[in-house]
């Protein structure tokens, strides 16, 4: 069997420090000289005046931490238009000094684990989902058995088919033929008239070749040959103007249109000539 007694601790605690008590002191003193109170410091410091209070106290069990008080010590002293590096000399062997004191804790005092309890809790839970499925299943049977009943007691309709009639026939108006005016009729005989094709003239082309050339000849909207011509050679045609003409070596050959010399000289570029006989 374990016995417990009380133990003493040291935690941190209060301690009359003769350095931050003079500070706070110091700027109580000049505040009230200024004429200001304590809640329009607060206000311009953005502090509580219960921590106000305890820093003029020197009272540090109700002052923050270290590092919170130095800030506050220099925005006080500054507000007050004081030397805060001075003020603040006066408490740093405070500020930097841990500050402990003896507390008495209370004694420890083990429970006693009920092994029982556990198996209790989970007794009561199988227990309550037993009830529950209980009651639970004969509703959902008891749904279903009248879902089931309500279908079967629906009757299928059956819509008889409705007979398709044929479309009633119009009967079409006749279109009488409208008599046409002697101007229509004598135009109408004026274009059942032969025409006159006109005579279309062949004309003879003659070309002569006294070196290899390259020879195109279009005429009838078709290219009626295309390709090398060799040297002495002569290439006779019968065509109807207009006749298109490429050669190229222009000037190895001699032309005889319509029974007559043609000069094409004029229309050599370099060796190629391009022209239209008419």
């Amino acid at each position: 069997m374990n016995k417990v007694s009380d133990i003493d601790t040291i935690s941190p605690a209060p301690e009359a420090d003769n350095g931050l008590k003079d500070v706070g002191a110091t700027l109580r003193t000049v505040r009230e000289e200024q004429g200001l109170r304590v809640e329009e410091v607060s206000e311009r410091l953005r502090l509580s005046p219960d921590v106000l209070l305890a820093i003029e106290a020197g009272d540090s069990e109700h002052l923050p931490a270290t590092t919170f008080l130095r800030g506050y010590i220099r925005s006080y002293a500054k507000l007050l238009r004081l030397d805060e590096n001075e003020i603040l000399s006066h408490v740093a062997d405070t500020l930097e000094k841990p500050r402990i004191h003896l507390t008495r804790n209370t004694p420890f005092k083990p429970q006693r684990r009920l092994p029982g309890k556990r198996w209790l809790l989970w007794g009561g839970i199988g227990l309550g989902v037993a009830a529950l499925l209980l009651v639970a299943v004969p509703l959902i049977e008891r749904l279903l058995s009248k879902q089931t009943a309500t279908e079967e007691a629906v009757p299928t309709l059956i819509l008889p088919k409705r007979e398709s009639r044929p479309a009633p026939i119009t009967p079409a108006t006749p279109v009488l033929p409208t008599p046409a005016s002697p101007a229509a009729n004598a135009a109408s005989a004026a274009a059942k008239l032969p025409e006159k094709t006109a005579s279309v003239v062949s004309r003879e082309l003659s070309l002569s070749f006294a070196q290899d050339t390259w020879l195109e000849v279009t005429y009838a909207q078709k290219k009626q040959v295309a390709g090398i011509m060799k040297a002495g050679t002569r290439k006779t045609f019968n065509a109807a103007p207009p006749i298109e003409i490429l050669l190229g070596n222009a000037p190895a050959v001699t032309i005889e249109y319509d029974g007559k010399p043609f000069n094409h000289q004029r229309y050599i570029k370099g060796k190629v000539a391009r022209f239209t006989l008419k």
